[in-house]
């Protein structure tokens, strides 16, 4: 299973949209495992989320390679 999502950028096609756009979001999709991937991602998250005291902050951020 990939830990890695595909990157829009290596299509030229795509390389100036964002993820906004319906082709990109398809396309990440397409990754193998990204589903999987996504849900165990937010499974961690609501766990953080439940031992983090009521009032603070919790934030995931996510980063894109932006092309490179």
């Amino acid at each position: 299973m990939s830990k890695t999502l595909r990157n829009p950028a290596h299509d030229p096609a795509m390389r100036y949209l964002t993820g906004l756009h319906r082709e990109v979001y398809a396309h990440v999709l397409r990754t193998p495992g990204a589903r999987e991937l996504i849900a165990r991602t937010a499974v961690q998250l609501r766990s953080l989320a439940d031992e983090v005291p009521r009032g603070h902050l919790v934030r995931l951020t996510v980063a894109c390679l932006g092309g490179l």
